[in-house]
């Protein structure tokens, strides 16, 4: 079971990444055990997004909230991603190339309805 808390940003912003990460979490990572994934939507100075780990399986993802919609689902799929990689342990070097498939995840979320 994932757990997602969204704050921040504006409402449409909020709903969007909260049925975006819904989505992943039923297709990418069905029967997880308890993750919590906290997102802040807000202005980053340097990134179009980050996620860290916390205590056990709790992570911090932030998002930059002057994207367009589209980017910032790309980016949430992005880090979604790396939350995935941690929980299954499984990447190679820095993870980045795996991450790649984001842009193909936030299409399929358009092609879905949900936003």
């Amino acid at each position: 079971m994932i757990c997602f808390k969204v704050q921040g940003g504006r409402r449409h912003q909020r709903d969007s990444v909260a049925a975006a990460a819904d989505w992943f979490a039923g297709m990418m990572m069905p029967g997880s055990h308890k993750v919590i994934v906290e997102i802040r939507i807000q202005n980053l100075v340097d990134s179009w997004g980050w996620v860290s780990e916390g205590d056990g399986s709790l992570y911090f993802l932030a998002l930059e909230q002057r994207q367009t919609l589209r980017a910032m689902l790309q980016t949430l799929m992005h880090e979604l991603i790396h939350v995935r990689q941690h929980e299954d342990e499984r990447w190679s070097g820095d993870g980045e190339f795996e991450a790649m498939s984001a842009e193909v995840l936030a299409d399929a979320v358009w092609l879905a309805g949900l936003v």
